[in-house]
């Protein structure tokens, strides 16, 4: 366990490095201290708010698989952490499902919103909401 803690902390941290590396080289307009175009930061700000709702249920999810899990562990040992286990993964078989739905509209209303058709940009969203309902009801 201890070894895949350090797996994965050197190697988010060697990507990391990376990133910044090519953030820095002067070719790459996204270098780190450019000024960035106000229409490029409008549109920055608008994707943000867009991602901020998954991105808050995302973490909310997973506090509680924490909770959980730590709670689990206290009460009723490895049979309740084993059945909590497989709770979830069942759980995460629809987030997924629902995720891919999410990639294809994240795409869709990327393009849309380039192109400024704010409206086309909700049905998008409302037409991949139902077909990810549909698909966790399955």
């Amino acid at each position: 366990m201890e070894g895949a803690a350090w797996a994965t902390v050197i190697a988010r941290g060697v990507g990391g490095l990376l990133g910044l590396a090519l953030l820095a080289r002067r070719s790459n307009p996204l270098r780190l201290g450019t000024a960035m175009p106000k229409q490029l930061v409008q549109l920055m700000k608008r994707i943000s708010h867009l991602g901020l709702f998954q991105s808050t249920q995302m973490f909310v999810r997973a506090a509680i698989v924490i909770v959980l899990t730590r709670l689990a562990g206290a009460l009723g040992d490895s049979p309740a952490q084993a059945a909590l286990s497989i709770g979830t993964r069942l759980d995460t078989f629809v987030l997924f499902g629902a995720i891919g739905w999410a990639s294809g509209c994240t795409a869709m209303v990327g393009q849309a919103l380039g192109r400024g058709l704010d409206s086309r940009c909700q049905s998008i969203a409302y037409t991949t909401a139902v077909a990810a309902a549909t698909w966790a009801a399955r």
